[in-house]
């Protein structure tokens, strides 16, 4: 899993996990790695299904 750190640079957007916010927008200091979640999400409207991102956050991981 290759991780892409976003350094200083703040998440326009929250990562959620089902409704809650796990990460706020703002946040600074994210490793991401894209498409790198072994857990799957299948979009209501067109049926696609996609892996989630992986985001580690204050020592903590995120499958989002």
């Amino acid at each position: 899993m290759k991780f892409y750190n976003m350094g200083d640079r703040p998440l326009e957007y929250p990562v959620r996990c089902n409704m809650k916010v796990v990460i706020p927008a703002g946040a600074t200091h994210v490793k991401i790695a894209f498409g790198a979640s072994p857990f799957t999400y299948i979009h209501p409207v067109t049926g696609k299904i996609t892996h989630l991102n992986v985001y580690i956050w204050k020592n903590r991981m995120y499958h989002a």
